[in-house]
């Protein structure tokens, strides 16, 4: 995915620019930081509780 997504933001570039990207890069990054953030801690999932390393490995 992340060889994809390169590829067609480096192909893109002409068009768009520098600032839009990286814009867009930044908010991206920006709202996965705060979804780490409100995720529960050590859930329970069919009755089965799960570590925080396994949950955050899952998303």
């Amino acid at each position: 995915m992340l060889l994809g997504t390169s590829a067609l933001v480096s192909m893109s570039l002409n068009r768009t620019g520098y600032r839009l990207p990286m814009a867009a890069g930044f908010l991206v990054l920006a709202a996965s930081t705060l979804g780490l953030g409100f995720m529960p801690h050590s859930p329970v999932i069919g009755g089965l509780a799960l570590a925080d390393y396994w949950w955050l490995g899952s998303g």
